[in-house]
């Protein structure tokens, strides 16, 4: 859309009821989209700064990229859109709602030395209550934000070790910026955390890949309150396998979404699978959008 932002509604069957274009006429990206308990959602991103003497500090933005965040009620109307950020590079990651509806950000600030990962504290308008940047202890990108049962957060972050292997560190913080763990799940090859939800019990499930020098493989771990591992489990072929995305279901299975991309093949398939709480294969399905539109079952744990 020129470079803005689209968001847009839909009913039950699909159909288009609203669609609103929004930010400014430069590289703007939205990377989350948050529901809110009020029906609305929120917005995050990045959008690169705008020089328009028309826009204001807000919609002009401070750096290079700053985060980007914009609030629409239940009927997709924009309430509010906000800039934040530095002199320097600036990215929204992720986003949750407070239990008292004030809202925990996750982005980055990113500078000639360093790449600093900062969470933030905002108002329901979007002023700021607080920021603070996680301790730095090593290259550390962030990846996503998921609120807790017990009113707290956890962030989950690919951290780069000294044997240039991404490794899993996960840091849980109260409303009030205290870090309360801090921990760091070591595997023998690079692996990442790229979605994270919570069982009723308290335990999570992290979904998102394990890679060697020749294979990519899905990674699903079971995770414990104090954020240690307790199980992980690698699923795909010989390719390139990945999960981005899980859902615990009623029944306390999840669901998780990905990519598969077939050996001697360039072409990616959406790859759908259902597992059980302990992580265990339940069903698993690949979805090849072709003309034929088949579904076939094909993968096996490994």
């Amino acid at each position: 859309m020129g470079g803005s932002q689209l968001l847009v509604l839909l009913d039950a069957a699909l159909h288009l009821q609203r669609s609103v274009s929004f930010g400014t006429k430069n590289n703007n990206t939205i990377h989350k989209l948050v529901s809110l308990k009020d029906g609305g959602v929120l917005a995050i991103g990045t959008s690169f700064t705008s020089r328009s003497t028309q826009d204001n500090m807000f919609q002009s933005g401070l750096g290079n990229d700053d985060v980007c965040i914009s609030r629409f009620d239940k009927d997709a109307h924009l309430l509010w859109t906000k800039k934040y950020g530095t002199q320097y590079d600036d990215q929204g990651i992720d986003a949750s709602e407070a239990d008292d509806g004030s809202i925990i950000v996750l982005s980055t600030t990113h500078t000639k030395m360093k790449t600093a990962v900062n969470i933030s504290r905002l108002t329901q308008n979007g002023d700021n209550i607080w920021l603070k940047e996680i301790p730095d202890n090593g290259f550390n990108e962030p990846v996503s934000l998921l609120r807790l049962k017990d009113h707290n957060f956890v962030i989950s972050l690919a951290k780069t070790d000294t044997m240039h292997k991404k490794q899993i560190r996960l840091v849980k913080f109260d409303i009030y910026k205290n870090i309360l763990i801090d921990s760091e799940i070591s595997t023998t090859y690079s692996s990442q955390i790229n979605d994270l939800k919570e069982f009723s019990d308290g335990t999570l499930i992290g979904v998102g890949f394990v890679r060697d020098s020749f294979n990519t493989d899905g990674l699903a771990m079971i995770i414990s309150k104090n954020l240690k591992l307790l199980k992980q489990e690698h699923y795909g072929g010989e390719n390139y396998d990945v999960f981005n995305k899980a859902v615990i279901l009623a029944n306390s299975q999840v669901g998780v979404a990905g990519i598969h991309t077939d050996k001697n093949s360039n072409e990616n398939n959406m790859w759908i699978l259902k597992l059980n709480k302990d992580a265990t294969i339940a069903r698993l399905q690949e979805t090849h959008w072709i003309s034929t539109r088949s579904c076939v079952s094909c993968f096996k744990k490994k």
